[in-house]
């Protein structure tokens, strides 16, 4: 098991920054460990959606995700081939002008991989998926800006 605890701060409002983590469509074009993205079923502040990614390999699972606009986004496994655990959230708390986006996870892998291999993934990758994010959110805003 692997848990992980970030903050960043983004130069968009919190509303901004919610439009983009609630974008799961948009995942893969900035988010470089996804190569997939499907949203099964959508309701008011629900959604199931099923991701393909590439890590250690291939791999597939399902997450239903609470949103909680425009402070917050939570998440829980349904299944997952590669994937046992993975909970997680989003609180996103106004700045003035920017935003400080804290995201919180708890992964565990198959029983094949140990958990030192786990913990090293989580904590490698969540900085550059924070980045990610990020870039997406603050390139979006100085797109309108231009337009």
């Amino acid at each position: 098991m692997a848990q992980a605890f970030e903050k960043i701060i983004v130069t968009v409002s919190p509303k901004e920054f919610f439009e983009v983590i609630s974008d799961y469509e948009s995942y893969p074009q900035f988010i470089s460990a996804l190569t997939g993205v499907k949203v099964l079923k959508r309701g008011k502040n629900r959604a199931v959606v099923e991701f393909e990614a590439n890590l250690v390999r291939p791999f597939r699972y399902t997450l239903e995700l609470k949103e909680k606009a425009p402070s917050s986004l939570s998440w829980k496994l349904l299944n997952g081939d590669f994937i046992r655990k993975n909970t997680g959230r989003w609180s996103l708390t106004s700045k003035g002008k920017k935003t400080e986006a804290m995201y919180e996870i708890d992964v565990e892998l198959s029983r094949l991989v140990p958990g030192f291999v786990t913990s090293l993934l989580v904590k490698e990758s969540l900085p550059k998926t924070l980045q990610e994010f990020r870039m997406r959110a603050e390139g979006i805003k100085n797109k309108r800006k231009e337009d």
